[in-house]
């Protein structure tokens, strides 16, 4: 039930790439430098005050992972990632980016833990493959607004996003996921 709870919050990330489709770049920036400064401080304090850390846990014990109690939080890494994502690529690549990173880590998460049986490392094939299809038909809706894509590069996106979900890095997910789906989107844009 944790594990829902806590994808069911990340699904919250959609924010991001929803208001940059909406606004323009500049206020989505000026949001997730606030955004990361707040969450940055609340690190800060965090790692310097042991009671405070406890009482984070406690109050977001079904958002938060274990291991994040001595560790940067997954949120923090997503916020950014964002940040960074959007500030280097195009909106399109940008928003296709943090959207596969939210839906494709979620759906990998859930039916890996849900379904999967063949492993690779820590991941399973199941999770992978979910990941995959549900970053491509994110992606298919996304061709169908202003933004941008093709098919090409929805798949070269959904792949990219599946292939960093996939492999067993020390990289936090939240943070690489984005900017190697975009850096593999925009190569594909600029020479395809």
């Amino acid at each position: 039930m944790v594990l829902i709870y806590r994808k069911l919050y990340r699904l919250l990330g959609l924010i991001f790439p929803l208001v940059y489709y909406l606004n323009n770049k500049a206020t989505i920036l000026i949001i997730l430098v606030v955004a990361v400064a707040l969450v940055g401080i609340i690190e800060i304090f965090r790692f310097r005050f042991i009671s405070f850390n406890k009482k984070i846990f406690i109050s977001a014990r079904l958002i938060l992972k274990d291991q994040e109690k001595h560790t940067i939080s997954g949120t923090t890494y997503f916020l950014i990632a964002s940040l960074l994502t959007i500030l280097i690529f195009d909106q399109e690549v940008a928003i296709a980016a943090l959207v596969f990173t939210v839906l494709g880590d979620a759906a990998a998460v859930l039916i890996g833990s849900l379904w999967g049986r063949a492993k690779i490392k820590n991941k399973s094939l199941e999770g992978s493959i979910a990941c995959f299809i549900v970053c491509f038909l994110a992606g298919i809706i996304l061709v169908h607004t202003k933004l941008k894509l093709n098919i090409t590069l929805i798949s070269a996106g959904a792949l990219a996003a599946t292939v960093m979900e996939l492999l067993p890095i020390t990289i936090n997910d939240n943070f690489s996921m984005p900017l190697f789906t975009g850096f593999i989107m925009a190569m594909v844009k600029l020479f395809f």
